[in-house]
């Protein structure tokens, strides 16, 4: 599996591609939990839209029982695209929610992005009055 991670002012995005792999995986978020410090972000965008396959429910879960471990914050917000099935994806962002983690998981890029910018648009009105 390959993967790249770009980061902006808002989020660090984590692309899969190719035949998932933990080891990989587990590298790469362990990558973005450090980027995410660094940039004092709050949003982890991991697009799985060009996995050969979703990573398989067990993969999952040991995933989210590692976050911490990873490094990850729970102030940190996770959007993931997969093609997983829709039970699967529910059952995914209820085994974060169940764990502390704020986990929205999509099928679609767009839908995906589409809730980023809402979110980015919140945060961005929350700061401001804030400074008020």
């Amino acid at each position: 599996m390959n993967y790249n991670i770009s980061t902006n002012a808002y989020l660090v995005r984590l692309t899969l591609e190719g035949t998932p792999k933990m080891d990989s995986l587990i590298i790469a978020l362990k990558e973005c939990a450090g980027f995410l410090r660094q940039n004092h972000s709050s949003l982890l965008f991991v697009d799985g839209s060009r996995l050969d396959f979703p990573f398989d429910i067990t993969d999952k879960y040991t995933t989210i029982a590692r976050l911490s471990e990873l490094g990850f914050s729970r102030q940190i917000q996770f959007v993931i695209v997969t093609s997983s099935s829709h039970f699967e994806r529910n059952t995914l962002e209820t085994m974060g929610y169940n764990r502390g983690w704020s986990i929205n998981t999509f099928k679609k890029l767009h839908e995906a992005k589409d809730w980023i910018d809402a979110y980015i648009d919140i945060q961005n009105v929350e700061r401001q009055m804030k400074v008020c």
